[in-house]
């Protein structure tokens, strides 16, 4: 079997980084997420859904739109637009999450995948970004 990955340019990202930005602006949070490391997660996460992982290229098929840059930590609760906080999301999920804490809400979704959940739980300890999640206010577990 062959597997089609679909890419999104840095020249076709910068967009919906600009909107994202914005967003996290008027919220009052740290917007430091470029379109490099954008492209980045979206290739750590096989250029799928993090939580259902849905192929970018079929999101772009149902829902005429490329995978949402979903915060991790919302921003209503403090969370940030940048590189460890901003997960790939169809349009499904990211509604379904909306400002639910991730570890509650994923356990208890009907996307919920154990490969899935390890999956994004490794790229939120990745050392990289470890300084910036403020961990006594948001937990995450061992791996």
């Amino acid at each position: 079997a062959t597997t089609e990955i679909y890419t999104l340019s840095l020249h076709d990202a910068l967009p919906i980084l600009t909107c994202a930005k914005s967003r996290t602006l008027k919220y009052g949070s740290e917007s430091t997420l470029t379109e490099k490391e954008w492209l980045e997660i979206k290739s750590f996460f096989c250029c799928s859904c993090a939580y259902c992982g849905m192929p970018e290229k079929k999101s772009l098929e149902i829902y005429g739109e490329h995978l949402h840059h979903e915060h991790v930590v919302p921003l209503i609760d403090g969370g940030a637009y940048f590189y460890g906080n901003v997960v790939p999301a169809c349009r499904s999920c990211n509604s379904s999450k909306r400002n639910h804490d991730f570890f509650v809400w994923y356990k208890n979704s009907n996307v919920f995948s154990r490969k899935r959940y390890m999956r994004i739980v490794q790229y939120l300890k990745d050392e990289r970004k470890e300084q910036k999640i403020d961990r006594k206010r948001y937990w995450i577990p061992e791996i």
